[in-house]
């Protein structure tokens, strides 16, 4: 089971494609931390045989340090008491770290997810600061010290946003990211923007130039950590195995927010969209809600108007939030993620028939077991 909890709503930056709307100064306070505990140590009973993540996140969730190192502590204690295995993560852009709060994590042996579009050209166009400067040489220099004086690389990921605007630059990122870290990339298309069809083709010629760059990796070095093609090959591979096709959202994640509500999906945080709630700290998750939305979310349900089309199988528009993010519908497909799709279907199967040197058991081992 993966919980998210938000810390604040308010953030350091101004980062033009954020999507969470809301900047309302809402932040977890000393005496909500019981609640958090209650109800963690109730919900977790649902999930007997499961390695419970956590992760910290906001808005920025560092401008609430103090509440995260009481709420970790005491959860902590809650999950071993209870002998559960847990997983720490902090999702963050970095700006606010200092040696003090990265020992902390450190000592508690955190997952880092840090932001870091790429080359400082691409990075500033848009993750700026509210006075409208860029935040590159902070963000660079923090994510240095962390890679640095953590050990074990693996336990860092750098997520990178893929927008309209620095689009051109998606490659060059690429291969900037991963020259100076050698850990997991994770790069997202913004669906909140707009994408003009001269957009979209340079998006589908970067993500070419990137598909080559990315086979001859998994060639050379037989490593995978990139999981924007990772997943739509693995969608690819499996072509239409139903568990593939539906959302986890409330089944197993949900996300806390500051005023106690939970949603399905943290993608959703800072929206105006009352069907993701699916409780409250207070009086616990609404399992019928849950199931509704589960039901809302099959494929069979959703998009009866993709049946014909030839890519169905392969899709991964099944995901309520993204849907949400490019038309404002839970369940509507926009024409934009539609034909983005499409490419992203097309140039995973030509990364496949290149990696299809390396034989079909490293494929199947790697993408889906």
């Amino acid at each position: 089971m993966h919980y998210q909890i938000i810390t604040n709503m308010n953030c350091n930056l101004e980062c033009k494609y954020c999507f969470e709307k809301s900047k309302e100064y809402k932040k977890i306070t000393d005496g909500m931390i019981s609640d958090y505990l209650s109800f963690i140590k109730g919900d977790i009973e649902r999930h007997p045989n499961e390695i419970i993540s956590i992760n910290i996140s906001g808005g920025e969730c560092l401008l609430n340090f103090p509440i995260i190192k009481k709420l970790v502590e005491r959860i902590e204690l809650v999950l071993i008491n209870e002998k559960r295995d847990f997983i720490w993560e902090i999702s963050t852009n970095t700006v606010l770290i200092t040696k003090q709060s990265f020992e902390f994590f450190k000592r508690h042996n955190f997952d880092f997810f840090l932001s870091l579009d790429g080359i400082k050209e691409s990075h500033n166009l848009n993750r700026i600061f509210k006075n409208g400067k860029g935040s590159f040489d902070k963000v660079f220099s923090r994510i240095n010290y962390i890679y640095k004086n953590l050990s074990n690389h693996k336990k860092i990921i750098i997520n990178s946003v893929i927008t309209p605007n620095n689009v051109k630059y998606l490659s060059e990122n690429y291969l900037f990211l991963t020259k100076n870290f050698n850990v997991k990339i994770s790069m997202n298309i913004a669906f909140n923007q707009n994408w003009k069809e001269q957009e979209i083709s340079l998006l589908e010629k970067e993500l070419y130039i990137l598909g080559d760059i990315y086979s001859k990796r998994v060639i050379e070095t037989k490593e995978i950590g990139f999981d924007f093609f990772d997943k739509q090959i693995k969608l690819n591979l499996l072509n239409n195995n139903e568990e593939t096709q539906l959302c986890s959202a409330g089944k197993t994640t949900c996300t806390i927010l500051p005023d106690g509500n939970i949603l399905s999906c943290g993608d959703f945080s800072g929206l105006n969209c009352n069907d993701v709630i699916i409780g409250n700290l207070i009086e616990g998750l609404d399992l019928k809600r849950i199931e509704l939305f589960q039901k809302q979310v099959s494929t069979q349900n959703m998009f009866s108007k993709c049946s014909e089309c030839v890519f169905r199988n392969k899709c991964s528009n099944y995901c309520p939030s993204r849907n949400y993010h490019s038309c404002g519908k839970l369940f509507e497909i926009s024409t934009q993620e539609c034909i983005i799709s499409q490419k992203l279907i097309q140039i995973a199967d030509y990364i496949l028939n290149k990696i299809s040197i390396l034989g079909k058991d490293f494929i199947i081992t790697r993408y889906i077991n």
